[in-house]
C-alpha cells in the first residue's frame, strides 16, 4: 500500500541519517581532525614493532567516514547497512577483550551498540524487496527488533553503568551540571531505576509511542548538557555522546512504528476494557490537540502580517475551539479521562505559538500542518478502536477528521502562496 511505502521509506531515511551521521563523526572527530592518544596507546600496544598507529588510525577513520556517507546515501544499502551491523558487533567483542573497562565505562557507550546493530538490521530488511513479506509482518519485524535493541540499551545502562559499576566519572559529569539537587548516590539509584523500567517497558511493548518520545527529548537533552558542561565527551573514543544520534534515529523510528503485533500492547487491546481505555484517553488527546490548536492559531494570527492569512488562522481558532467541545460531548459518550486538558493546552499551545511565532510564518505553518495531519492518524486510530455497533460515535470522529483533513488542505494552500525563500546574501 502506498501508506506503508511512505512509512517504510521515511523510516528507512531516518535510520541512513543517523548511523551515518554516526559514523562520519566517529571517523572524523576522533580519528582524523582529534587523534585521541588513547585510540594511539592501544594500536601502538598490540601493533606489530614498526607500524604506524597514526596511519592505522586515519586508515579507520577513513573507512568509517566512508561508510557512514555510504548509508546516508543509500549507496548498495543491504550490504552497507549488513557490514555495520557486523562491524559494530566485532568492535563491541574486540573492546570488551582489550579493553574490560570499556564494558562500565561512563555513557554506557558499548551498551548503545545493540540499538545501533538493530537500526542496522531494520536497514538491511527495509533494502530487501518490498513483495518478500507482507507489510504489516515487516512493520511487526521492525518495530520488534527496534524495541529489543533500545530496551537492551537502557538496561544496560541502568543496570551497569548506575548500578553495579559505577565510575568516579559519572559523579564528576554530573557535578558539573550544576542541576543535581540530591546525593550522588541517591540520584544514581533513582536514575538506574528510570532506566531499567524503560528498557523492560520496551521489550514488553507497553506506550511504546510515548516511550519513544521521551527517549527523543532525554537523550537529546543529555547530549547537549554532557556535551556543553564535559567537552572531552565530544571526542571520546567510544562515542558516548555521537551514538546518541543513532539512538534518537532508532526512537524516531520506533515511535513511527508503534509497538506492533509482539508487544503486550497489542495483546492488552483484544481486551475490551483496555480498547475502553484507549478510546478514552485518545479522545481526551484530541481535545487535548484541538484547545492547544485554538491558543496557536490565536497567537498565529495576531502575528500574521499578510490580512488573508490572518483571516484563515481566525478561522481555525474557531473551528479548533469548536471540535474541542464536539470532542468533549463524544468523550462523555465513553468516560472521562484523567487528562487536565484545559491547563496543558493553555501551555503546550502557548509555548508552541510563542517558539513558532519567532521563526516565522512558513515554521508557524510547516508545525500547525504536521500537527493538524497527527490529528488526522489519531481520529483514524481511534475510529478502528471502537465497537462497530457504536455508529453515532464512529460518525461524529469521521466527521471530525474530514474538519481536520479540510484544515490540513487550507495550511497547504497558505504555505504555497508564501514566496520563495531568498539566498540570505539578498535579504535585508
Amino acid at each position: 500500500m502506498r501508506g506503508d511505502g511512505a512509512r517504510s521509506d521515511q523510516m528507512s531515511r531516518l535510520l541512513r541519517v543517523g548511523l551515518g551521521a554516526v559514523w562520519v563523526y566517529e571517523g572524523l572527530v576522533p580519528k582524523l581532525l582529534l587523534p585521541q592518544p588513547a585510540l594511539v596507546s592501544l594500536l601502538a600496544d598490540r601493533l606489530p614493532v614498526g607500524t604506524d598507529p597514526v596511519l592505522l588510525l586515519r586508515l579507520a577513520g577513513f573507512a568509517e567516514v566512508a561508510l557512514g556517507l555510504a548509508l546516508v546515501l543509500g549507496w548498495h544499502l543491504r550490504m552497507v547497512a549488513a557490514l555495520q551491523s557486523v562491524g559494530i558487533a566485532l568492535l563491541t567483542l574486540a573492546a570488551a577483550i582489550a579493553l574490560p573497562q570499556s564494558l562500565t565505562a561512563s555513557g554506557g557507550a558499548l551498551g548503545k551498540n545493540a540499538a545501533l546493530c538493530a537500526a542496522g538490521c531494520c536497514l538491511w530488511v527495509l533494502a530487501g524487496p518490498r513483495d518478500a513479506a507482507p507489510p504489516s509482518r515487516r512493520a511487526d519485524l521492525l518495530s520488534l527488533l527496534l524495541r529489543v535493541g533500545l530496551g537492551i540499551t537502557w538496561l544496560y545502562a541502568g543496570a551497569v553503568t548506575s548500578w553495579l559499576a559505577p565510575g568516579p566519572a559519572e559523579a564528576s559529569i554530573v557535578s558539573r551540571t550544576g542541576l543535581l539537587t540530591m546525593s550522588h548516590p541517591a540520584f544514581r539509584h533513582w536514575l538506574g531505576l528510570l532506566e531499567v523500567a524503560l528498557g523492560v517497558a520496551l521489550l514488553v511493548g507497553v506506550s511504546v509511542r510515548e516511550l519513544a518520545a521521551i527517549q527523543v527529548a532525554t537523550l537529546l537533552m543529555l547530549t547537549v548538557i554532557v556535551g556543553s558542561t564535559s567537552p572531552r565527551y565530544l571526542t571520546d573514543p567510544l562515542g558516548s555522546l555521537s551514538k546518541n544520534l543513532g539512538l534518537i534515529a532508532a526512537a524516531l523510528g520506533q515511535y513511527l512504528l508503534g509497538g506492533g503485533r509482539w508487544s503486550l500492547e497489542e495483546w492488552l487491546l483484544r481486551r475490551s476494557w483496555m480498547r475502553r481505555w484507549r478510546v478514552v484517553t485518545g479522545l481526551s488527546r484530541s481535545r487535548l490537540q484541538a484547545l492547544a490548536m485554538q491558543h496557536l492559531y490565536a497567537m498565529q494570527g495576531q502575528a500574521a502580517g499578510d490580512v488573508r492569512l490572518r483571516d484563515v488562522l481566525v478561522r481555525l481558532e474557531r473551528e479548533e475551539a469548536d471540535r474541542a467541545a464536539d470532542l468533549d460531548h463524544l468523550a462523555r459518550r465513553h468516560g472521562r479521562s484523567w487528562i487536565p486538558c484545559a491547563p496543558l493546552a493553555w501551555g503546550i499551545g502557548g509555548g508552541a505559538g510563542f517558539v513558532t511565532v519567532i521563526l516565522g510564518t512558513r515554521a508557524s505553518l510547516v508545525f500547525a500542518l504536521w500537527a493538524e495531519r497527527h490529528g488526522v492518524a489519531r481520529a483514524d486510530g481511534i475510529a478502528a478502536l471502537l465497537p462497530s455497533e457504536d455508529g453515532i460515535s464512529v460518525r461524529a470522529l469521521r466527521a471530525i477528521q474530514h474538519q481536520d483533513e479540510q484544515h490540513v488542505q487550507l495550511l497547504q494552500e497558505q504555505l504555497r502562496r508564501l514566496p520563495a525563500a531568498r539566498p540570505r546574501g539578498r535579504q535585508r
